[in-house]
């Protein structure tokens, strides 16, 4: 195989690839939603460098039996290094907090003893679950309307404060959850970072990413994913 099969032969299989992963339909372009995808921006010169080196070789003639020129080896290495990026493109279960080093809750836990524990982690907010599914976030938000509207003590006698008695506050069905989002954990987290960019747009900042296997609340809590996860992996 000489170097101009060796590179065509690559090509298609970054094609393949590119394909497969992105879910492309046979009409849409390669070339152009590599470029347009995270983690590729800095290098759409060199990606459609190969391109045209490959339309070069695919609709050109021969002179004498060869080509006018061959592709280098660091072309040829390029693309296959571009091949390994787009197969090796990180799920969200790559990088997550899995469920069990996950700090959560019951609905009938006590409060005081969580925001202790969440104090010295360094926690801003933590899952309420019952039978492994999220039925809230606590977060200090939660606490500041709880505190805001209660008539009496903030923590009754003996700290007997529970989340359930939080539940108006902390529930995502009740409450505004536009800092928190669901996703599956087999979701590209460079998707997961596009729904940070579009609701952060529309004036919403996501804090924390709540993983089940499908992506739906109904299903079991499988890990958590914060703007923190997804910039030390970058």
């Amino acid at each position: 195989m000489n170097t101009v099969e060796e590179f065509i032969e690559e090509y298609k299989k970054l094609e393949e690839s590119v394909r497969r992963v992105y879910r492309l339909t046979k009409e849409q372009s390669v070339i152009g939603e590599l470029k347009k995808q995270r983690g590729f921006e800095n290098l759409k010169a060199e990606i459609q460098s190969c391109a045209d080196l490959r339309n070069f070789f695919q609709h050109n003639s021969r002179l004498g039996g060869s080509f006018a020129a061959e592709p280098t080896a660091a072309a040829i290495a390029f693309v296959k290094e571009l091949t390994a990026m787009v197969n090796n493109r990180p799920r969200c279960r790559d990088i997550c907090v899995l469920k069990k080093d996950i700090v959560w809750r019951g609905p009938d836990d006590p409060v005081k003893p969580a925001i202790e524990q969440m104090r010295l982690l360094g926690h801003s907010s933590i899952p309420i679950l019952r039978d492994g599914r999220v039925i809230g976030v606590f977060d200090e938000r939660s606490l500041f309307q709880y505190v805001s509207q209660c008539g009496g003590n903030v923590f009754p006698a003996a700290g007997t404060l529970t989340f359930r008695d939080l539940e108006p506050y902390t529930s995502v069905t009740e409450r505004n959850m536009q800092a928190f989002a669901f996703a599956s954990m087999n979701a590209y987290v460079d998707d997961v970072v596009a729904l940070f960019e579009k609701q952060l747009e529309n004036g919403k900042r996501i804090r924390l990413v709540l993983l089940t296997n499908s992506g739906k609340p109904t299903d079991r809590l499988r890990g958590i994913l914060t703007p923190w996860d997804i910039i030390a992996h970058s």
